[in-house]
């Protein structure tokens, strides 16, 4: 009996004598990280998003959620850079931190600022091929892998276009891509706050959204 709840389990934990293995599958990828006790206690014990859970050296697991059978990771990336491709040309461009819903082999993005709290505003994040429910639109790309990381760089490392480019930037409320090309000429080092449009949503409010 104990071995098949262990199989059909999609994460869980394993109490040692010091310290407590945390296990969390995602389709045939397992992530594995050892937590010791007070970090446990402190994990259940809170009351907003703040996670010392690490599932790479950026992604921070956040939460996991389970709805109606399936299940929900909530994860978070900093703020980078990095270098966009577009068919005709490439650019290197300061992006904010970002918010990381996967349900089902899906992916939906926002961005935030500061530190992330449990009523944190959250952002469309500026990018284009991301509709306005915040969800990525993947167009004839393939989507391999059910890890919230792989899922993450196959988007970020992929060639964008300009669909869904509108509603993301008060300076072009057209055309985020505009934006994009202004601020990989320009000497930022950071994507700028006030340019940001609001998705009018908090991470409080995230599950309900894909409920």
């Amino acid at each position: 009996m104990l071995q098949k709840l262990v199989d059909q389990a999609d994460a869980f934990l394993l109490f040692k004598e010091d310290s407590v293995i945390f296990v969390l599958r995602n389709g045939e990828e397992t992530s594995i990280k050892q937590i010791d006790f007070p970090s446990l206690i402190a994990t259940i014990k809170q009351t907003d998003f703040e996670s010392d859970w690490y599932l790479s050296s950026k992604l921070r697991l956040l939460k996991i959620y389970q709805q109606e059978g399936e299940i929900l990771t909530l994860s978070s990336i900093p703020p980078d850079t990095y270098l966009l491709k577009f068919k005709d040309y490439h650019l290197q461009v300061p992006l904010p931190g970002a918010i990381i819903i996967h349900h089902q082999g899906r992916l939906w993005i926002y961005a935030y600022q500061g530190e992330l709290k449990f009523d944190s505003c959250l952002y469309h994040f500026p990018l284009p091929n991301i509709n306005s429910t915040g969800q990525v639109c993947w167009g004839s790309a393939e989507m391999k892998t059910a890890s919230p990381e792989k899922i993450w760089q196959s988007f970020i490392n992929s060639e964008f276009n300009q669909d869904y480019d509108d509603g993301k930037s008060k300076a072009y409320p057209h055309n985020i891509v505009s934006q994009l090309q202004v601020i990989s000429q320009s000497l930022n080092t950071i994507y700028p706050e006030q340019d940001q449009v609001s998705a009018r949503l908090t991470l409080a409010t995230l599950p309900q959204l894909k409920s």
